[in-house]
């Protein structure tokens, strides 16, 4: 059974995406909205193959990362809100609309809100 995560917090502020991550199953939805979207750049440095050294929280989300193959989205009138350039967002992170959010919440078989 796939769920769909949405999380409303930046990564630093309570731990919820953190939280979310691990208990995420394979082909799970991760969908950053709100302030929550600001963690893309916390998700963009642990995402990073590069090779350059990690902070903890990074290091932390990029182990689960490694551990779980989730699909990653943001909403992108929040993105917009808060000033973030979507050219700047890596790859892995999917950028949708409202309706991509209702087509997510359809395409899923249970919605758990991380706030």
């Amino acid at each position: 059974m796939t769920t769909l995560h949405i999380v409303n917090r930046p990564a630093l502020s309570n731990g919820a995406l953190a939280s979310c991550l691990r208990v995420t199953a394979n082909n799970d939805c991760v969908l950053l909205i709100e302030d929550g979207v600001y963690s893309c750049a916390m998700i963009a440095a642990a995402l990073d193959t590069s090779g350059k050294a990690l902070s903890p929280q990074e290091l932390a989300l990029k182990t689960l990362f490694d551990d779980r193959k989730v699909r990653l989205c943001a909403l992108e009138e929040d993105l917009l809100a808060r000033g973030i350039d979507l050219k700047e967002l890596p790859k892995q992170i999917e950028v949708i609309n409202y309706s991509g959010f209702v087509s997510l919440v359809l395409q899923y078989c249970k919605s758990v809100s991380w706030f």
